[in-house]
Protein backbone atom coordinates (compact mmCIF):
# COMPACT_ATOMS: atom_id res chain seq x y z
CA UNK A 1 0.00 0.00 0.00
CA UNK A 2 1.41 3.36 -0.99
CA UNK A 3 1.74 6.14 1.50
CA UNK A 4 2.10 9.79 0.87
CA UNK A 5 3.87 12.37 2.96
CA UNK A 6 3.40 16.06 2.74
CA UNK A 7 4.44 19.27 4.41
CA UNK A 8 1.73 21.63 5.44
CA UNK A 9 2.30 24.84 7.30
CA UNK A 10 -0.24 26.15 9.76
CA UNK A 11 -0.51 29.21 11.92
CA UNK A 12 -1.72 29.24 15.51
CA UNK A 13 -3.42 32.51 16.32
CA UNK A 14 -5.26 31.64 19.53
CA UNK A 15 -3.17 32.16 22.69
CA UNK A 16 -4.92 29.24 24.42
CA UNK A 17 -4.12 26.91 21.52
CA UNK A 18 -0.50 28.04 21.61
CA UNK A 19 -0.29 27.25 25.34
CA UNK A 20 -1.76 23.78 24.78
CA UNK A 21 0.66 23.05 21.93
CA UNK A 22 3.60 24.23 24.01
CA UNK A 23 2.53 22.06 26.95
CA UNK A 24 2.26 19.02 24.70
CA UNK A 25 5.65 19.63 23.13
CA UNK A 26 7.34 20.11 26.50
CA UNK A 27 5.69 17.16 28.22
CA UNK A 28 7.60 13.93 28.60
CA UNK A 29 6.76 11.12 26.28
CA UNK A 30 4.56 8.40 27.76
CA UNK A 31 6.39 5.24 28.71
CA UNK A 32 5.20 2.24 26.73
CA UNK A 33 4.02 -0.49 29.05
CA UNK A 34 5.02 -4.04 28.18
CA UNK A 35 2.36 -6.07 26.49
CA UNK A 36 0.47 -8.26 28.92
CA UNK A 37 -1.29 -11.34 27.66
CA UNK A 38 -4.86 -11.82 28.88
CA UNK A 39 -4.19 -15.56 29.03
CA UNK A 40 -2.19 -17.49 31.58
CA UNK A 41 0.59 -19.83 30.53
CA UNK A 42 -1.64 -22.80 31.39
CA UNK A 43 -4.39 -21.49 29.12
CA UNK A 44 -1.93 -20.97 26.25
CA UNK A 45 -0.49 -24.49 26.71
CA UNK A 46 -4.00 -25.97 26.69
CA UNK A 47 -4.89 -23.98 23.56
CA UNK A 48 -1.77 -25.17 21.77
CA UNK A 49 -2.54 -28.78 22.71
CA UNK A 50 -6.11 -28.48 21.41
CA UNK A 51 -4.88 -26.90 18.19
CA UNK A 52 -2.35 -29.69 17.65
CA UNK A 53 -5.07 -32.30 18.24
CA UNK A 54 -7.40 -30.59 15.81
CA UNK A 55 -4.71 -30.30 13.14
CA UNK A 56 -3.60 -33.91 13.56
CA UNK A 57 -7.19 -35.06 12.99
CA UNK A 58 -7.56 -32.98 9.85
CA UNK A 59 -4.43 -34.53 8.30
CA UNK A 60 -5.93 -38.03 8.49
CA UNK A 61 -9.20 -37.10 6.81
Amino acid sequence: MATETFDKSFVITEPEALKKLQAIMESKKAVNQPSVSPFSQEERDRGELLLKQCLSRSKHS
